[in-house]
């Protein structure tokens, strides 16, 4: 139930100025906690790409990725949104938006899909971002909700 957040959370915030071009490569793993509770639903490593736009006062960061939890052999595709607000050169908060599907195996029929949203914080070391995030989930077929902290290392790509 839960995954959204993948927070692949939370993704990538760079420390010089980017061009619309900059992408970078993110791994991340979020542990979903069913609500109320919270009780451990599994944990989801998972790896995504993001695009990095500036726009006044904030970094956008768009992603796409995936995550899989063996655990339950469960997983699908999370689609997520950083705004990240730099405070210092080394150091961003972030809003996050996230959507993601899950299936069991590769049941795509049985997906089930999920919204998510929270605060995040991002540290930065040159080309490379660490984050981590608390995003709330909502289950849209199953009604729950869920808790889902997560981390995300991100590594800008030279393209």
């Amino acid at each position: 139930m839960l995954r959204i957040v993948s927070f692949g959370v939370v993704l990538v915030a760079l420390s010089q100025p980017v061009l619309a071009a900059d992408v970078a490569l993110n791994a991340s793993v979020i542990e979903v906690a069913g609500l109320p509770g919270p009780t451990h639903v599994a944990l989801y490593p998972g790896v995504a790409l993001s695009l990095a736009i500036e726009v006044p006062y904030f970094l956008l960061l768009p992603s796409l990725g995936v995550e899989w939890a063996p655990e339950i052999s469960s997983g699908g595709l999370v689609a997520m949104l950083v705004a990240d607000h730099s405070v210092t050169n080394w150091l961003g908060v972030d809003l996050c938006a996230m959507v993601t599907q899950d299936q069991p195996g590769w049941r795509v029929k049985d997906s089930v899909f999920y919204l998510g949203a929270g605060p995040g914080l991002s540290f930065i070391f040159g080309s490379w971002v660490a984050s981590t995030s608390v995003l709330a989930s909502y289950g849209l077929r199953d009604r729950t909700w869920s808790l889902v902290p997560g981390v995300n290392v991100a590594r800008t790509l030279s393209l």
